[in-house]
């Protein structure tokens, strides 16, 4: 009778959960259609602007367009708990468009206050190794 021993791959089972999440989650990295369920697509006003993207990969990313001058709060559902909020500032003064790091240094959004002007859109990206963050909306 022979023996065969069998050994664990868990690396190739990580790179292949890697793989799937990437694929699955690709329509997340750059959406701008509102019928997404990542979210993009317009926005603004104070009431209705609703948005949920994510979880994200490492390095994967969204975008929300602005429309309409603002205050938007959203948050990751998984860690709100722990302060991982963030706004949306909307107005004249505002930059075109900007970057925000999810978990670039822990359970945060960095900057915590994004500054836009109306039209212009907010691009979030996972700087962190986990990848149950997500953006969504106060409203």
């Amino acid at each position: 009778m022979r023996t065969r021993t069998l050994q664990s791959r868990p690396n190739q089972a990580l790179v292949l959960a890697a793989f799937l999440v990437a694929l699955l989650g690709a329509g997340c990295s750059s959406s701008k259609s509102p019928n997404s369920p990542y979210g993009g697509g317009g926005g603004g006003g104070n009431g209705g602007t609703i948005f949920n993207m994510g979880p994200f990969a490492l390095g994967q990313s969204a975008e929300f367009t602005f429309a309409n001058a603002g205050t938007f709060g959203y948050h990751c559902n998984v860690h709100r708990s722990m302060g991982m909020i963030g706004t949306v500032q909307v107005d004249a003064t505002g930059a075109d468009s900007l970057l925000v790091q999810i978990g670039a240094s822990g359970f945060n959004f960095t900057p915590s206050t994004a500054h836009i002007k109306p039209g212009g859109y907010v691009r979030w990206m996972n700087a962190s190794a986990l990848t149950n963050h997500t953006v969504t909306s106060d409203s």
